[in-house]
C-alpha cells in the first residue's frame, strides 16, 4: 500500500480552504481545525504537545459521537509523541474502523509511514491486534471496491457489442456505421461516486474518481468535464480515490456540476505520469475518457477538460497537442506552454480555451497573460482571459473563485464540438500528436523548405512575480521567451466542401484524411488537391475493419471514420 500522499496533499488544501470559515466557530469542525493548526505549529516540546493534546481530549469529551478520521488520527499521533499508549489506543481503535469522505481509517495504521508515526506502540500486544484488524478491513474494503468497479462497467447488451467489435459478418458498411452510433445498452448505476482502477503500465496502477449527476439516466447523453489537479511533482498515483477529492479546491466543480447535470472525472497524476511533463502520462486523460465512455452515456460533442496550476497547463497542452476528444478547454492559474514540445499557437484554431488568471500569481505573470491574450486575438483564436484582482496562485481556495467556475459551466452549456469542421490547421514536431479530427500528419520532412504561411509565434517575458525571504511578493526582471521550440515542425492547412479536399503542406511528407459519410457523399468520387495539384480522385469505399479499429481506439460515437486517404506529398 502506498503512502496516500495525494490524499494528504488535498487534505491540507481542504483544511486551508475552510479554516477561515470555521476556525472561530464553536462547532466540532471549528474546534478540530483550531486543534490541527495548533498541532502543526507546536515545537518538539512535551509541555507544548500536552497542551495541544488537551484540545483533542476536550474535543472528544464534548463530541464523542462526532469524531472524524482526522480527529482520531491527530489525537492518536499526539498521544504517541507523549508516549501515552492507553490514550493512543483509545483513539486508534475506533480509527481503524472509521470510514468517511477521507477514506477508510485503516490506511493510517498499515500505510507506508505507520512505523514512523506509531513506532512507539510496536512492542505493545494491542498494536498487533490493531494491525490484524486493519488488514482484515483492508481486504474487505478492496473486495467491495472491486465489486463497485465491476458494476460501474456493466452493460446490458455485452453479447451484441462483442459481436460488433469482433467483426461480425452480419453488420457491414452503413449498417455497421449506424449500429455504432446508437447507445442503448447503458445501465443505471447503483451509486453516484466511483473510484475506478486504471492501468498506467505493466507494473503500475492508479485510479480515477467519477461523480455522476443526480438521478443519472442511461438513456440520456451527458456532458462530461475532466478535472486535472495541480502540483504533479508532489502528488502520487493511488489505489483508490475517496470522496475527499470533491472538497477543497474542487468544491465548486461539484456544486456547479450538480446544477448543470455534468459528469465529473478526477484523474490522478504523479511526477512521472502526468499531463504536463514528461510526456509519459499524457495518454492517460484520453485513455480514461475512453474507459468512462464504455460505462456511461457521454455526449461525445460535450466533453471538456479543465485544471488548476499544473492541471491548467495540462488542459492548455491538450488544446495544443490533442484536441480531438474535447469541445474545449479551461485553465485556472495557467502556465500556458507545452513543455514537451513546441507550442504551436495556430493549433488553437481548432478548439476554444478559456483562461482565468490572477494579478498575484507567482506561477505565471499577469503581464505575460496580457501578451498572450493580445497575440491570440491577432491570430484569430477562440481564446479569452478573465483576470481576478487581489488573489494569489491558489485562487480556487477562495470563495471568490466560484464566479470563475460559474463561467466554466456556462460556457459548457453553450459550446459543442463540431466533429467534422470544414477547416483544420495542424502543426506538430512529433507525429504521435499529428491528428486533429479528420486530418493527421503521419510523417514529417523537416529538411524541406517552409511555406511562407508556416510561421513561429512567440513573445518575450521580462518580469516575473516571486516570493522573497520575507514571503513578500515582489517583481523580478527576467529574460525569457514564452515558448520553447526544441524540434523542427511540419504543418498542414486543409479544408473540404462537396467531396473536394484542398490541402496545403509545409515540411510534411505524408498525411492522412479520415473519411466520414457526414463529410462526403460515399457514392461519388473524392478529390484531393495538395498544394494546388490533384493527388487523389476516386470513390472511397466503406472499410468495416478500419471503422471497427478506429472506434475501439476512441470509443467516439459521433466521430466515426469509415476509411482514410493516405497522401505522400
Amino acid at each position: 500500500m502506498r503512502n496516500y500522499s495525494l490524499f494528504l496533499f488535498f487534505w491540507s488544501l481542504t483544511l486551508g480552504t475552510f479554516g477561515q470559515v470555521v476556525s472561530d466557530s464553536l462547532s466540532y469542525a471549528g474546534r478540530l481545525q483550531s486543534a490541527i493548526e495548533a498541532a502543526a505549529e507546536v515545537e518538539e516540546d512535551s509541555v507544548a504537545y500536552r497542551n495541544v493534546f488537551a484540545l483533542f481530549e476536550d474535543l472528544y469529551a464534548d463530541y464523542p459521537d462526532s469524531m472524524s478520521i482526522r480527529g482520531y488520527y491527530e489525537a492518536g499521533l499526539l498521544a504517541c509523541k507523549l508516549r501515552e499508549a492507553d490514550r493512543a489506543f483509545h483513539y486508534l481503535d475506533p480509527l481503524v474502523d472509521t470510514e468517511s469522505s477521507y477514506g477508510p481509517g485503516f490506511i493510517f495504521i498499515i500505510g507506508e509511514y505507520q512505523d514512523e508515526a506509531f513506532g512507539v506502540l510496536a512492542s505493545d500486544p494491542r498494536w498487533k491486534t490493531l494491525v490484524e484488524k486493519a488488514r482484515k478491513n483492508k481486504t474487505d474494503f478492496y473486495r467491495s471496491l472491486k465489486a463497485q468497479r465491476t458494476e460501474f462497467f456493466m452493460r446490458a447488451s455485452e453479447g451484441k457489442s462483442a459481436a460488433i467489435f469482433a467483426g461480425s459478418a452480419r453488420l457491414k458498411g452503413e449498417a455497421l456505421y449506424k449500429a455504432l452510433q446508437v447507445a442503448k445498452d447503458y445501465l443505471p448505476k447503483q451509486q453516484r461516486n466511483y473510484s475506478i482502477s486504471f492501468t498506467v503500465s505493466d507494473t503500475l496502477a492508479s485510479s480515477y474518481f467519477v461523480r455522476l449527476p443526480k438521478e443519472y439516466n442511461p438513456a440520456k447523453a451527458y456532458p462530461l468535464l475532466i478535472c486535472l489537479h495541480g502540483a504533479v511533482r508532489y502528488t502520487a498515483l493511488e489505489d483508490f480515490v475517496a470522496d475527499w477529492i470533491m472538497e477543497g479546491h474542487n468544491r465548486f466543480y461539484v456544486s456547479e456540476a450538480e446544477k448543470a447535470g455534468v459528469i465529473l472525472v478526477f484523474p490522478l497524476a504523479d511526477k512521472q505520469f502526468n499531463w504536463m511533463y514528461p510526456d509519459d502520462g499524457f495518454y492517460m486523460v484520453p485513455a480514461i475518457l475512453k474507459e468512462v465512455k464504455q460505462a456511461l452515456h457521454v455526449d461525445d460533442d460535450r466533453v471538456f477538460v479543465c485544471g488548476h496550476s499544473n492541471g491548467a497547463t495540462g488542459a492548455f497542452s491538450y488544446w495544443m497537442k490533442q484536441p480531438s476528444p474535447f469541445a474545449g478547454c479551461f485553465g485556472l492559474n495557467t502556465y500556458p506552454k507545452v513543455w514537451e514540445a513546441g507550442t504551436y499557437l495556430l493549433n488553437g484554431k481548432n478548439r476554444f480555451f478559456v483562461n482565468f488568471s490572477t494579478d498575484q500569481d507567482y506561477y505565471y505573470p499577469p503581464q505575460a497573460n496580457d501578451r498572450l491574450d493580445t497575440l491570440t486575438r491577432q491570430l484569430g483564436l477562440d481564446y479569452s482571459d478573465h483576470r481576478y484582482e487581489g488573489y494569489p496562485h491558489w485562487f480556487p481556495q477562495f470563495d471568490a473563485s466560484e464566479a470563475a467556475f460559474r463561467i466554466i459551466f456556462e460556457e459548457m452549456g453553450k459550446r459543442r464540438r463540431n466533429p467534422f469542421p470544414c477547416e483544420i490547421y495542424r502543426e506538430t514536431d512529433d507525429v504521435k500528436y499529428g491528428q486533429t479530427d479528420w486530418l493527421e500528419i503521419a510523417e514529417l520532412d523537416t529538411l524541406s523548405s517552409r511555406a511562407s504561411w508556416h510561421k513561429t509565434y512567440n513573445f518575450p517575458i521580462t518580469t516575473w512575480l516571486a516570493y522573497n525571504d520575507k514571503e513578500e511578493l515582489v517583481s523580478e526582471q527576467v529574460n525569457k521567451k514564452a515558448f520553447d521550440f526544441p524540434r523542427a515542425s511540419g504543418a498542414v492547412k486543409a479544408e473540404y466542401a462537396k467531396n473536394v479536399f484542398r490541402v496545403q503542406t509545409s515540411c510534411v511528407d505524408v498525411f492522412r484524411l479520415y473519411i466520414s459519410p457526414e463529410m462526403v457523399d460515399m457514392n461519388k468520387k473524392v478529390k484531393v488537391y495538395v498544394n494546388g495539384k490533384l493527388k487523389f480522385k476516386r470513390k472511397v469505399k466503406w472499410d468495416d475493419a478500419f471503422l471497427r479499429q478506429t472506434f475501439r481506439c476512441y470509443y467516439d460515437r459521433r466521430q466515426l471514420w469509415v476509411n482514410c486517404i493516405e497522401i505522400k506529398v
